[in-house]
């Protein structure tokens, strides 16, 4: 007679894709069989994935399950990483930690009967974190408050490793509040991903001295506090900047293109440029194919140097021909994978303006070595000739001096001639 147990294990697999982590142990333990298909699939990465704070909590049910029959028998033991999605609803006042489950899983990682290896932390999207009062902070500055619990004990359980046997991922649209809250071991950060949101407007009738600028520069604090943290990851091997941008195109005091961004721009790249590990570095927003205005990093003129490690070079952003000149006189050294969505951005008095077009001729590149460059290449098919991103030659300078793959954005690949 046919049973659940003869079924290969790509079955057994999709069945269970449909159960939350709690419903697949209790399938686990209906056999010895399942337990020894499932146990890795389950445990050796434990994600927090509560969404939402009124959803069905999992977690706690899985917290009576290990009081019941204990952490030796559901297997604990496996997990090597753990994932964090939504770290306000997780660390915040969930079921999962109010059932002790976070108590239950730190004490298994403290006592070493857990031998975690990598922790991954999204924090993206607005109010992803959890929330904190000011009356949370103690004398000296020092945050105390229980949502931060978890992550504080991570990074004590850290502080004792090396990059050989742990690592941390980090994806936040809140740095800053990161860095105040004091949770990360950055000395052990191998990713990063940072979502800068650098425009903010008050309304005048906000304003707390009379003629002070409209704007509260987010991008002051970003520059502040980056390159701080950036000498702390010397072992950060990918790292990503995310803009989101709003409409701050004036060029004056306040302003994201403020000319004082010069010297805190410089030292932000020294810190870049000390990352003797990092291997990618992609500015700019890359899940759509199309540019807009608002995607500028600092400064439409700022061209940020990788370090002579990076394989992988990512720019998507708006530029101004400055940009453009300092791009092409660089040799973008170990570099193979090169790719652009660049959106053309000029002056016009003392305005930033964005457009549908630049004339420009770079004549020579000097970037050699490439094996893939990877660029909207429909922009050179002559389709709109009035119409131009990219400088008019930026293809047949690369072909020049690269045998490289031309690789359009929408994932055709064209041979060099």
């Amino acid at each position: 007679m046919a049973t659940l147990s003869l079924l290969p294990v790509e079955l057994i697999y999709c069945v269970t894709s449909y159960l939350d982590e709690c419903e697949i142990v209790y399938f686990m333990r209906t056999s010895k069989h399942f337990y020894s298909v499932l146990r890795r699939r389950v445990w050796s990465t434990f994600t927090f994935h509560e969404y939402w704070q009124d959803v069905s909590n999992y977690l706690a049910k899985l917290a009576d399950l290990t009081r019941e029959v204990g952490t030796d028998v559901l297997g604990y033991h496996h997990i090597k990483k753990i994932e964090v999605l939504t770290p306000r609803n997780s660390f915040g006042p969930s079921q999962s930690r109010k059932s002790g489950f976070h108590d239950i899983l730190l004490g298994l990682i403290e006592s070493g009967k857990i031998d975690l290896r990598e922790i991954y932390i999204r924090g993206n999207g607005i109010n992803r974190w959890p929330q904190i009062r000011y009356d949370e902070y103690d004398d000296t500055g020092k945050c105390n408050s229980p949502s931060l619990v978890f992550l504080r004990r991570i990074k004590e359980y850290a502080q004792s490793k090396s990059i050989r046997e742990f690592s941390m991922n980090i994806a936040t649209s809140n740095i800053l509040s990161l860095v105040e809250a004091d949770v990360v071991e950055f000395r052990l950060l191998t990713k990063l991903s940072v979502c800068m949101t650098l425009d903010f407007r008050r309304p005048p009738e906000y304003e707390t001295t009379p003629g002070q600028s409209a704007h509260i520069n987010q991008g002051d604090r970003y520059l502040a506090t980056l390159p701080g943290v950036l000498n702390q990851t010397a072992e950060l091997r990918e790292l990503r900047f995310r803009a989101n941008i709003g409409r701050c195109m004036e060029d004056g005091p306040g302003s994201i293109h403020d000319p004082k961004l010069a010297e805190p721009l410089e030292n932000l790249q020294t810190a870049i440029g000390n990352l003797k590990r990092l291997r990618v570095l992609k500015i700019g927003n890359d899940e759509s194919t199309d540019c807009t205005s608002e995607q500028i990093f600092f400064h439409p003129s700022f061209f940020m140097i990788p370090p002579e490690t990076c394989e992988v070079v990512e720019y998507y952003a708006t530029v101004s021909v400055a940009w453009w000149r300092k791009f092409a006189s660089h040799h973008f050294s170990g570099v193979k994978q090169l790719k652009l969505n660049i959106t053309p951005m000029g002056l016009e008095g003392r305005w930033w303006v964005g457009g549908d077009s630049v004339d420009l001729r770079l004549y020579s590149v000097a970037v050699a070595g490439l094996k893939e460059f990877v660029v909207d290449a429909r922009e050179f098919s002559g389709a709109d000739p009035d119409r131009h991103k990219y400088p008019r030659d930026l293809i047949d300078c690369v072909k020049r001096k690269n045998n490289c793959s031309i690789v359009e954005l929408t994932g055709t690949v064209k041979r060099p001639r």
